[in-house]
């Protein structure tokens, strides 16, 4: 059978659209938004079910929602959770009641992640860091935070975190000097490009935000690979529907075929380096290898 030009040209076009969609604007409250959210939750949970067996014992290192914590223990599986937040884990508590899951999950409280006072031999199966990676600034504290991830993690065990790639980390600078002109000066942009942070500590006026650190593939990489765990598999999470995430998600209702084919072009190109760059929020993922 003939294969049309224009057949195969369709998906390639529809590509380019979601591209140009995708880095048009980017609206104001970033991947805070809701559509974000749900975009990340959807590919995390699918990455997850990749990469964990059914009715795993699962570390959760920094939770600030409860909206893994529960997904994950309605799935079966076995979770032990740390968080430096008491709000989180008094939130999580009840939910957890609710469900009738908190047979399934340990909430444990500490002030910082560098030192677990969990002092068995390693047993997790997986460990999620889907925060730390995000907002822990200093060097030391993040090398002290992967390492007892990896500690308390079995031989042959997976590492999934969240990361944000340095390019999203300028274009969401770049969008609060847009959306913030009196709070956001050109010292404060000088300073995310050069120390890859944006915190509202650095601003001019009186704009309040959590802290953020921009990692890169490679830097993720290394951190990891220096305490013995070898890379498996990084990709965007909200890729070329990055910052229009609720326009992607509204296909599914206005034209379902077209959203079909429009989240397999998300799905192919999410691996891409350039898509992982500029995608906002990404995810990397980490086997912990054995040592003789």
């Amino acid at each position: 059978m003939a294969t049309h030009p224009q057949g195969r040209a369709q998906p390639r076009a529809i590509a380019a659209k979601l591209i140009e969609l995708a880095h048009a604007r980017v609206d104001e409250r970033g991947r805070w938004s809701s559509a974000a959210r749900v975009l990340e939750f959807q590919r995390t949970m699918r990455l997850l079910g990749e990469q964990i067996q059914p009715r795993s014992r699962l570390l959760e290192l920094g939770a600030t929602s409860t909206l893994y914590t529960t997904a994950l223990a309605r799935r079966g599986h076995r979770m032990t959770v740390v968080s430096t937040r008491q709000a989180y884990l008094q939130k999580a508590r009840r939910e957890l009641n609710e469900h009738a899951l908190a047979d399934q999950v340990r909430l444990i409280f500490l002030p910082t992640l560098g030192a677990l006072p969990m002092q068995t031999l390693a047993h997790f199966d997986a460990v999620l860091i889907f925060e730390p990676l995000l907002h822990l600034l200093d060097d030391d504290e993040r090398r002290r935070m992967a390492g007892e991830a990896v500690r308390l993690l079995r031989n042959d065990g997976h590492i999934i975190v969240h990361f944000f790639p340095p390019a999203s980390g300028y274009i969401r600078a770049l969008k609060l000097a847009e959306t913030h002109p009196d709070q956001i000066d050109e010292a404060t942009i000088d300073r995310v490009f050069e120390s890859h942070i944006l915190s509202s500590e650095d601003t001019a006026g009186a704009l309040q935000f959590e802290a953020e650190v921009y990692l890169s593939l490679d830097e993720v990489t290394e951190l990891f690979a220096s305490l013995g765990v070898e890379f498996q598999d990084a990709q965007s999470l909200n890729g070329i529907a990055a910052r229009r995430e609720a326009e992607f998600l509204e296909l599914g209702d206005e034209s379902p075929r077209l959203f079909e084919v429009c989240r397999d072009l998300l799905e192919q190109s999410s691996r891409d380096p350039e898509i992982i760059a500029t995608g906002d929020r990404a995810a990397w993922v980490g086997r912990k290898v054995r040592r003789h």
